[in-house]
Protein backbone atom coordinates (compact mmCIF):
# COMPACT_ATOMS: atom_id res chain seq x y z
CA UNK A 1 0.00 0.00 0.00
CA UNK A 2 1.77 3.38 -0.65
CA UNK A 3 1.45 6.16 1.28
CA UNK A 4 -1.18 8.16 0.30
CA UNK A 5 -3.24 5.43 0.04
CA UNK A 6 -2.72 4.40 3.71
CA UNK A 7 -3.19 7.73 4.66
CA UNK A 8 -6.64 8.03 2.60
CA UNK A 9 -7.71 4.68 4.49
CA UNK A 10 -6.95 6.42 7.84
CA UNK A 11 -8.84 9.62 6.99
CA UNK A 12 -11.95 7.71 5.83
CA UNK A 13 -12.09 5.34 9.26
CA UNK A 14 -12.60 8.53 11.08
CA UNK A 15 -15.12 9.92 8.77
CA UNK A 16 -18.19 8.67 10.51
CA UNK A 17 -17.99 12.22 12.59
CA UNK A 18 -16.06 15.33 11.64
CA UNK A 19 -13.74 15.56 14.65
CA UNK A 20 -12.53 11.97 13.77
CA UNK A 21 -11.22 13.31 9.99
CA UNK A 22 -9.21 15.63 12.21
CA UNK A 23 -7.68 13.21 14.52
CA UNK A 24 -6.90 10.79 11.45
CA UNK A 25 -4.98 14.03 9.91
CA UNK A 26 -2.95 14.70 13.34
CA UNK A 27 -2.20 11.25 13.68
CA UNK A 28 -0.71 11.04 10.11
CA UNK A 29 1.60 14.32 10.78
CA UNK A 30 3.85 13.77 13.90
CA UNK A 31 4.88 16.85 15.62
CA UNK A 32 2.14 18.64 14.92
CA UNK A 33 -0.15 19.86 18.15
CA UNK A 34 -3.40 20.39 16.10
CA UNK A 35 -5.32 20.25 12.68
CA UNK A 36 -8.17 21.90 11.58
CA UNK A 37 -10.05 21.75 8.00
CA UNK A 38 -11.98 24.36 6.59
CA UNK A 39 -14.64 24.17 3.30
CA UNK A 40 -13.64 27.43 1.43
CA UNK A 41 -15.20 28.84 -1.74
CA UNK A 42 -13.26 32.48 -0.91
CA UNK A 43 -11.95 33.91 1.61
CA UNK A 44 -15.17 35.19 3.28
CA UNK A 45 -17.19 32.32 2.38
CA UNK A 46 -15.82 29.58 4.61
CA UNK A 47 -17.14 26.63 6.57
CA UNK A 48 -15.20 25.12 9.12
CA UNK A 49 -15.73 21.08 8.93
CA UNK A 50 -13.35 20.50 12.18
CA UNK A 51 -10.45 20.89 14.45
CA UNK A 52 -8.62 18.87 16.67
CA UNK A 53 -8.22 20.79 19.80
CA UNK A 54 -9.80 24.33 20.88
CA UNK A 55 -6.81 26.09 19.72
CA UNK A 56 -6.85 24.98 16.35
CA UNK A 57 -11.11 25.97 16.60
CA UNK A 58 -10.04 29.12 18.15
CA UNK A 59 -7.28 29.99 14.90
CA UNK A 60 -10.06 28.80 12.73
CA UNK A 61 -12.19 31.54 14.09
CA UNK A 62 -9.70 34.24 14.93
CA UNK A 63 -8.96 34.47 10.85
CA UNK A 64 -12.69 34.60 10.02
CA UNK A 65 -13.04 37.30 12.69
CA UNK A 66 -10.01 39.93 11.90
CA UNK A 67 -9.74 38.93 8.20
CA UNK A 68 -6.14 37.85 8.30
CA UNK A 69 -4.20 34.72 8.67
CA UNK A 70 -1.90 32.15 6.88
CA UNK A 71 -5.18 30.12 5.94
CA UNK A 72 -6.86 33.05 3.97
CA UNK A 73 -3.30 33.81 2.43
CA UNK A 74 -2.74 30.20 1.41
CA UNK A 75 -6.83 29.82 0.01
CA UNK A 76 -5.39 33.19 -2.03
CA UNK A 77 -2.43 32.02 -3.44
CA UNK A 78 -3.63 28.78 -3.89
CA UNK A 79 -0.04 28.16 -2.23
CA UNK A 80 0.99 26.62 1.46
CA UNK A 81 1.67 29.07 3.78
CA UNK A 82 4.66 28.09 6.25
CA UNK A 83 4.94 30.48 9.58
CA UNK A 84 7.73 28.81 11.54
CA UNK A 85 7.70 31.28 14.22
CA UNK A 86 4.85 33.70 14.34
CA UNK A 87 6.92 35.90 16.95
CA UNK A 88 9.60 36.91 13.95
CA UNK A 89 8.87 40.68 12.28
CA UNK A 90 7.63 39.26 9.08
CA UNK A 91 5.09 37.61 10.45
CA UNK A 92 3.98 40.35 13.03
CA UNK A 93 4.00 42.74 9.92
CA UNK A 94 2.30 40.51 7.71
CA UNK A 95 -0.88 39.45 10.31
CA UNK A 96 -0.23 42.16 13.18
CA UNK A 97 -3.34 40.95 14.95
CA UNK A 98 -3.53 37.33 13.93
CA UNK A 99 0.05 36.52 14.98
CA UNK A 100 0.10 38.26 18.36
CA UNK A 101 -3.34 36.67 19.67
CA UNK A 102 -2.23 32.90 17.97
CA UNK A 103 0.50 32.95 20.05
CA UNK A 104 -1.20 33.96 23.10
CA UNK A 105 -3.40 30.86 22.66
CA UNK A 106 -0.48 28.17 22.21
CA UNK A 107 0.04 28.68 19.04
CA UNK A 108 4.30 29.23 17.87
CA UNK A 109 3.99 27.85 14.67
CA UNK A 110 0.86 27.39 11.86
CA UNK A 111 1.16 26.03 7.97
CA UNK A 112 -1.53 26.18 5.99
CA UNK A 113 -1.80 24.56 3.14
CA UNK A 114 -4.42 24.72 0.09
CA UNK A 115 -6.47 21.65 -0.76
CA UNK A 116 -6.69 22.20 -4.82
CA UNK A 117 -7.33 20.17 -7.75
CA UNK A 118 -5.81 22.29 -10.48
CA UNK A 119 -7.12 25.51 -10.35
CA UNK A 120 -10.37 24.12 -8.11
CA UNK A 121 -9.57 25.20 -4.47
CA UNK A 122 -12.12 23.45 -1.83
CA UNK A 123 -10.23 24.46 1.42
CA UNK A 124 -7.36 24.58 3.52
CA UNK A 125 -6.09 21.93 6.00
CA UNK A 126 -3.89 24.44 9.01
CA UNK A 127 -1.77 22.80 11.60
CA UNK A 128 -0.27 24.11 14.05
CA UNK A 129 2.51 23.29 16.91
CA UNK A 130 3.60 24.99 20.42
CA UNK A 131 7.47 25.28 19.49
CA UNK A 132 8.91 27.56 16.74
CA UNK A 133 10.57 25.58 13.90
CA UNK A 134 10.61 25.52 9.83
CA UNK A 135 8.62 22.11 8.40
CA UNK A 136 11.12 19.67 7.33
CA UNK A 137 10.85 18.50 3.70
CA UNK A 138 9.68 15.05 4.78
CA UNK A 139 7.13 16.99 7.06
CA UNK A 140 5.86 18.92 4.15
CA UNK A 141 5.72 16.14 1.71
CA UNK A 142 3.75 14.40 4.09
CA UNK A 143 1.69 17.57 5.02
CA UNK A 144 0.62 17.68 0.98
CA UNK A 145 0.02 14.10 1.06
CA UNK A 146 -2.39 14.50 3.65
CA UNK A 147 -4.06 17.39 2.05
CA UNK A 148 -4.71 15.15 -0.82
CA UNK A 149 -6.15 12.69 1.03
CA UNK A 150 -8.20 15.46 3.11
CA UNK A 151 -9.90 16.57 -0.50
CA UNK A 152 -10.39 13.50 -1.96
CA UNK A 153 -13.01 13.19 1.29
CA UNK A 154 -14.77 16.69 0.63
CA UNK A 155 -14.81 16.20 -3.42
CA UNK A 156 -16.65 12.69 -2.68
CA UNK A 157 -19.89 14.09 -0.83
CA UNK A 158 -18.29 13.94 3.07
CA UNK A 159 -18.38 17.48 2.87
CA UNK A 160 -21.97 17.67 2.54
CA UNK A 161 -22.94 14.71 4.77
CA UNK A 162 -20.75 16.40 7.46
CA UNK A 163 -23.00 19.82 7.18
CA UNK A 164 -25.98 17.57 7.39
CA UNK A 165 -25.01 15.86 10.39
CA UNK A 166 -24.02 18.69 12.47
CA UNK A 167 -20.81 18.95 11.71
CA UNK A 168 -20.02 22.81 11.09
CA UNK A 169 -20.83 24.93 13.76
CA UNK A 170 -23.77 26.34 13.82
CA UNK A 171 -23.50 30.14 14.11
CA UNK A 172 -22.25 30.21 10.70
CA UNK A 173 -25.79 30.18 9.23
CA UNK A 174 -26.41 32.93 11.59
CA UNK A 175 -23.42 34.96 10.33
CA UNK A 176 -24.72 34.33 6.64
CA UNK A 177 -28.44 35.67 7.19
CA UNK A 178 -27.23 38.53 9.42
CA UNK A 179 -24.80 39.05 6.03
CA UNK A 180 -28.13 38.92 4.28
CA UNK A 181 -29.86 42.01 6.31
CA UNK A 182 -26.85 44.23 6.36
CA UNK A 183 -26.95 43.66 2.49
CA UNK A 184 -30.84 45.17 2.11
CA UNK A 185 -29.69 47.96 5.27
CA UNK A 186 -27.18 49.48 2.94
CA UNK A 187 -27.92 48.41 -0.69
CA UNK A 188 -24.14 46.92 -0.66
CA UNK A 189 -22.61 43.49 -1.91
CA UNK A 190 -22.35 40.93 -0.15
CA UNK A 191 -18.88 41.08 0.33
CA UNK A 192 -19.01 44.22 1.12
CA UNK A 193 -21.50 43.23 4.18
CA UNK A 194 -19.58 40.65 5.38
CA UNK A 195 -16.81 43.18 5.92
CA UNK A 196 -18.97 45.81 7.38
CA UNK A 197 -20.15 42.96 10.01
CA UNK A 198 -16.27 41.87 10.90
CA UNK A 199 -15.14 44.83 11.39
CA UNK A 200 -17.65 45.89 13.87
CA UNK A 201 -17.07 42.89 15.82
CA UNK A 202 -13.64 43.39 15.74
CA UNK A 203 -14.50 47.34 16.45
CA UNK A 204 -16.38 46.36 19.87
CA UNK A 205 -14.30 43.45 20.97
CA UNK A 206 -17.03 40.50 19.70
CA UNK A 207 -17.02 37.74 17.83
CA UNK A 208 -18.80 38.04 14.33
CA UNK A 209 -21.61 35.43 15.52
CA UNK A 210 -22.50 37.25 18.62
CA UNK A 211 -22.71 40.66 16.46
CA UNK A 212 -24.77 38.86 13.49
CA UNK A 213 -27.33 37.78 16.17
CA UNK A 214 -27.85 41.02 17.72
CA UNK A 215 -28.25 42.09 13.63
CA UNK A 216 -30.75 39.41 13.35
CA UNK A 217 -32.78 40.06 16.78
CA UNK A 218 -32.72 43.69 15.14
CA UNK A 219 -30.96 45.24 18.05
CA UNK A 220 -28.31 46.49 15.74
CA UNK A 221 -28.52 47.69 12.37
CA UNK A 222 -26.00 49.24 10.26
CA UNK A 223 -27.96 51.94 8.38
CA UNK A 224 -28.48 53.42 11.88
CA UNK A 225 -24.91 53.88 12.13
CA UNK A 226 -23.35 56.82 10.18
CA UNK A 227 -19.83 55.49 10.99
CA UNK A 228 -20.25 52.39 8.54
Amino acid sequence: MTDFARILSTLRDGRRSAHGICDGCLSELPGMTGVGLTAMSSTSVREPICASDDVSARLERLQYDVGEGPSLDAFGTSSPVLAGDLTEGTYRRRWPVFSTEAVDVGARAVFAFPLRVGAVRVGVLETYRTRPGSLTEEETLRALLVCDAAMVLLLDGDADRLLAGGGILPYRAEVHQATGMIVAQLDVSAEEAFVRLRARAYATGRTVEDVARDVIGRSVRFDDDPAV
